[in-house]
């Protein structure tokens, strides 16, 4: 401190003489050089000379004034330059020290996540990186990955399949579940994973990958699974009702007694799925695929069928339908005269 005192004080005196400096320097300016310079032509008449003195003395005063605005500008110019670079040099400096703390606040929730013992440390690692994706979105992605990935490695290998999902699993599947989706995230890997009873109500999962996946009487209703894979997945008693499952991916999945009632099922994908006892009434399955598909005891009360691709009479026999079902031409339901294609 006493060391960056000595070093202003030179530099206070040197501004201080410069300015006294240009002070004696302009008041000698105005009061002697107009003298000198209307002593030739020798000018005869008093008043005439005091004025042209005056005259002299008020144009020096003008520019001296001018001389002070350029130099006051340039100062200002020279301190905004100034001013600016720091500026940009403090947000630098910002930028890197926040970063440096979302690194360490990273690396210290990753580290949360692997510990073994403690389901509340854990529980905080998870937590904490969901807080990381809210800060910054360009680690989503990133995030993202590490908790289905640690999803994957977590329940995979599990035998017997438990009877419901463990509480840190729940909470790393609600975190994916409930953020904010962006166009540069990649589709969530989930692929042979054991949840059963999982709680993904609403949950946005577009695109996702759940090949395998054991989600058994697990909780879907309102879930956003537009375009993801689930491929002989196990979806035993799951409630998908209202579900969200435009173009989704469901060839040899198991869906017994699984709930898809007022299910959006366009486009969606069922060859060889099992069906038996599903309930998809008022569901939407324009355009959907079903070449294969067993309807045994399925309810499609309701269903919209008009448009659906690959479907039989003998599936729509061994379904339940009423006269609310939307039928595609051509076929009937039980009890009903054949309608031929026209």
């Amino acid at each position: 401190m006493s060391d960056s005192r000595g070093r202003r004080r030179p530099r206070t005196f040197l501004i201080g003489w410069v300015v006294l400096g240009a002070a004696c320097l302009a008041v000698l300016i105005i009061w002697m050089l107009p003298s000198l310079l209307t002593r030739h032509p020798h000018i005869e008449a008093a008043n005439d000379r005091h004025a042209a003195i005056n005259g002299t003395r008020a144009v020096l005063v003008a520019a001296l004034i001018a001389v002070g605005a350029v130099g006051s500008l340039a100062y200002a110019a020279r301190t905004y330059r100034l001013s600016t670079r720091t500026l940009g040099i403090s947000q630098q400096t910002y930028a890197l020290t926040q970063r440096g703390q979302f690194t360490d606040r990273y690396t210290n929730a990753v580290a949360q996540l692997g510990d073994k013992d403690s389901l509340e440390v854990r529980l905080g690692g998870i937590y904490a990186l969901e807080r990381l994706m809210a800060d910054g979105a360009r680690d989503q992605p990133t995030i993202l990955e590490i908790l289905a990935g640690w999803i994957r490695e977590r329940t995979t290998s599990l035998t017997p399949v438990p009877q419901r999902v463990s509480t840190d699993v729940q909470a790393a599947l609600t975190v994916i579940g409930r953020r904010t989706p962006f166009d540069a995230e990649r589709p969530i890997d989930l692929r042979r994973t054991i949840l059963p009873k999982a709680d993904l109500s609403g949950a946005h999962l577009e695109n996702a990958i759940l090949l395998y996946a054991h989600l058994e009487r697990a909780f879907l209703r309102r879930i956003r699974l537009a375009g993801a894979f689930l491929g002989r997945a196990h979806l035993e008693g799951a409630d998908l009702g209202q579900a969200h499952l435009e173009g989704a991916f469901f060839d040899e999945a198991q869906l017994q007694g699984a709930d898809l009632s007022g299910a959006n099922l366009q486009n969606a994908r069922f060859y060889w799925a099992h069906l038996e006892g599903a309930d998809l009434g008022d569901a939407d399955l324009n355009g959907a695929f079903l070449d294969g598909a067993h309807l045994e005891g399925a309810n499609l009360k309701g269903a919209d069928l008009r448009s659906v691709k690959g479907l039989t009479q003998s599936q729509i026999d061994s379904a339940i339908v009423s006269e609310r079902t939307k039928l595609p031409e051509g076929l009937n339901g039980p009890g009903e005269p054949s309608r031929s294609i026209s």
